[in-house]
Order: structure tokens, then C-alpha cells, then sequence
């Protein structure tokens, strides 16, 4: 489920919540610890982290 006006392949920024980040690793079958803050989050996601 991705989150109302996110976007599955537009990879997700500091700007988008846990959720919507976890939403694409999810979309994108990437796996991800529980436990994972948001900056790892977006380590998996390989984006810019300005």
C-alpha cells in the first residue's frame, strides 16, 4: 500500500515519512529491519539525503 500521493517509483526523500518510505522498499521488495530509523530507510533506498 503506497500512501496517497506518493508515487511507487519516484524514490522517496527526507521530506516523505517512515511510512511512505517503507511503502516503496516494500513496493520494491527491498527488505528492511523493524527496528531501521529514517535515515537508513533511505540509505536502502539509494536517493539523495540532502
Amino acid at each position: 500500500m503506497v500512501a496517497s500521493g506518493t508515487s511507487p517509483d519516484v524514490k522517496p526523500t527526507s521530506a516523505n515519512t517512515v511510512e511512505e518510505i517503507k511503502a516503496y522498499l516494500d513496493a520494491h521488495q527491498i527488505t528492511y529491519p523493524s527496528s531501521a530509523l529514517k535515515a537508513d530507510l533511505l540509505a536502502l533506498v539509494g536517493g539523495d539525503r540532502a
